[in-house]
Order: structure tokens, then sequence, then C-alpha cells
């Protein structure tokens, strides 16, 4: 199995930037990891004892946000670009919900 980049969800990646980093390893790509209640998680590029990764990420060759961290640490992927289009989505979001705000106060208010 290839656990691949390409097969990383948006709220996988953003949450990735906040996950609680204790080491990380880059010339064996390898890093421990705490979770929120504490658990203590071991990931490299490809494995990641964390429960997330144990069922989702195995069956879908995707990486968990340890793992898209590790990743991020590692160059693999551009950490820039990720908070590009975190950035991106926000702008998209309020955008959309502007319209439908307008959308709604036209229709439903008669403004």
């Amino acid at each position: 199995m290839a656990i691949s980049y390409r097969n990383l969800d948006d709220k996988t990646a953003i949450r990735a930037l906040d996950v609680n980093v204790q080491s990380i390893e880059t010339g064996v790509p390898s890093a421990v990891f705490v979770g929120s209640n504490g658990d203590i998680y071991h990931a490299t590029l490809e494995e990641c004892d964390c429960p997330d990764f144990q069922i989702r990420g195995k069956k879908k060759d995707a990486p968990c946000k340890h793992i898209a961290r590790l990743m991020l640490e590692c160059g693999v992927i551009d950490k820039n670009a990720v908070l590009e289009y975190i950035a991106y989505k926000k702008q998209q979001e309020k955008e959309l919900e502007k319209r439908c705000r307008d959308r709604f106060a036209e229709t439903v208010l008669g403004k």
C-alpha cells in the first residue's frame, strides 16, 4: 500500500496544521504526536498507529492528520500551498454566505 498525498482530503489537511508535535525526524521521516486526550501516536510517511489511520486511512490509502503533518514538515506537501488553499476556501465560504443572505433578503424579505 502506498499512502499518497493525492488522497488527502481538505479537512485532514487543515487539521494537520494543528496537531501537537512532540518530535519530528526528517532524515528518516518519522514523528511522535500527542493526541488531544494525551495518547501518543507514532507516524512515518506510510504508517501511523492512530485510530483514524488504522480504520479509515488504510482502506483509502489516505494519510491521517499525523502523516499529513509529517508530509508537510518533510516537504512532500507544500505548507504554503495548504495555507493559501485554506485562505481561499474561507474566502469562498464568506462570499457564498453573503450571496445567500442577499438572496434571502431579496426573495423572502423583499429588499
